[in-house]
């Protein structure tokens, strides 16, 4: 079993004068940080980006604006395969949007508050 220990002082004092690239540089991130800093800039780095699991294409999980939905996902897909299980995958979120609509527009005409994305 692991068992957590504390490193020697001599050794955190070697690695807090390390300056030491963001992971997300490649992305654009130009920050340079101290061992110390690294991982709380790491994880709120405005450059995060990561492979879609579906389609693979770079997005962040931060930025509200970077929003990446189903349908721009099957596009990709589509795009790079526009085979005949790619065009079914679109005809079937085709009918998923519109009953989400004709959903919406009933909670709205019952007066009922819609439910948040869980």
């Amino acid at each position: 079993m692991f068992q957590e220990k504390r490193a020697p002082p001599i050794l955190n004092i070697l690695l807090s004068k390390l300056r030491i690239y963001c992971v997300y540089a490649p992305n654009g991130c130009g920050q340079v940080l101290s061992y110390d800093a690294l991982e709380g800039h790491e994880q709120t780095c405005q450059y995060e980006r990561t492979p879609c699991q579906i389609c693979q294409k770079p997005v962040s999980h931060r930025d509200q604006n970077d929003k990446h939905e189903l349908r721009q996902c099957f596009k990709e897909i589509y795009d790079r395969n526009p085979d005949y299980v790619q065009v079914q995958f679109i005809k079937l979120l085709d009918v998923i949007e519109a009953s989400q609509r004709r959903i919406q527009a009933l909670e709205k005409s019952l007066g009922i508050r819609p439910q948040e994305n869980k």
